[in-house]
């Protein structure tokens, strides 16, 4: 898994143009999102977009048609995943808008600009206290005393969608596709622990629906909610999961099964190489053994970050020193571990 979750799972479900045109027809007003022709949406590269902030945000560009002059509109749709909310965050909007246009003015010449419409998709933990457009970044007490100046500020809407403030029942009837509707909740719900279990009650049966439906995006969700939530105690989530979604329970089983024989046949393969390379019989036994011992090392290493995020230097330490009867052990104590000390001591 990525060391960025929430981009990774939002650009997965996101970047596949059902479930784009569905976000905007959540976030965009009606008569906006009417005015577009959805059967033209076209994922456009978003590559002009300042790498700094790569580690703070995930974003996707879209072009959709007009629907009556068959003019080009973009979409720039952002995804806020900061532990705070940014408050320049009109201000570096307008910076990405300046940019697209300015690669569209290279590109054509002579052709009018395309509109952009921005969204922002925000579960930032309080909410987005942020402000929504450019105007209310300027102080309004001096602009109301100097009306003309008001003429010189840049007007500049944001459409932020803010997941917090966001019920259930909300998701479901403003998205009413079944894997962008369990992403938003993933989103909304996945660093808190206590609302994550309370609500999987509520959304068990769309679980168990998309472990049939959509066997894929269901592996992306689990593995993001294990990943992004160090807190999670897998014991009740997995009694929750058995309780209301036991088709998913399963699934969510399976991965660490994955994980522990991906392990497995990786340190298999590497042990054989090393040992036809020595061309000895004690070699290729001395290779196998460290290749599975390699290969148990790094599968416990992932499920542990998978768990409960990046490990401390002790905990490393330990790992990469740690002895193949002790790797067993350590991968025994992990299906009930509920931090890395009850794994890896303290």
């Amino acid at each position: 898994m990525t060391t960025r979750p929430h981009d990774a799972l939002f650009k997965a479900v996101f970047e596949v143009p059902a479930h784009a045109v569905a976000l905007c027809h959540a976030v965009l007003p009606g008569e906006v999102y009417n005015a577009l022709d959805w059967t033209t949406l076209e994922r456009e590269s978003p590559s002009f977009v300042d790498r700094d902030l790569a580690d703070l945000h995930g974003d996707l560009l879209f072009s959709v048609a007009a629907s009556a002059q068959q003019a080009r509109v973009l979409v720039y749709v952002l995804v806020e995943h900061q532990s705070r909310v940014d408050v320049d965050m009109p201000l570096r909007l307008l910076g990405y808008l300046v940019q697209i246009w300015s690669r569209e003015r290279r590109a054509a010449p002579q052709a009018p600009l395309p509109v952009i419409l921005p969204i922002v998709i925000s579960h930032a933990p309080g909410g987005w206290t942020a402000p929504r457009s450019l105007e209310e970044m300027f102080t309004p007490e001096h602009l109301a005393s100097h009306g003309a100046l008001a003429a010189f500020v840049p007007q500049l809407r944001v459409l932020v969608e803010d997941l917090g403030e966001l019920s259930n029942h909300d998701l479901v009837t403003r998205l009413p596709s079944l894997v962008p509707r369990l992403t938003w909740w993933v989103l909304r719900d996945g660093r808190d622990r206590e609302r994550l279990l309370a609500n999987l009650a509520f959304w068990g049966a769309s679980l168990d629906e998309a472990a049939c439906a959509d066997a894929h995006a269901l592996h992306q969700i689990l593995r993001y909610l294990t990943t992004v939530n160090d807190q999670l105690p897998l014991e009740a989530f997995h009694a929750k999961l058995d309780e209301h979604a036991p088709v998913t329970a399963e699934a969510a089983m399976t991965i660490e099964e994955q994980l522990l024989h991906k392990g497995r046949e990786q340190g298999r393969e590497q042990g054989l190489e090393q040992g036809l390379e020595q061309g000895l019989e004690r070699g290729l036994e001395r290779g196998l053994e460290r290749g599975l011992e390699r290969g148990r090392r790094e599968t416990l290493r992932t499920l542990l970050v998978l768990k409960f995020g990046p490990l401390t230097l002790v905990h490393e330490e330990r790992l990469g020193t740690a002895a193949a009867d002790e790797l067993g052990q350590y991968l025994e104590r992990f299906v009930t571990a509920s931090s890395p000390a009850d794994v890896l001591g303290s």
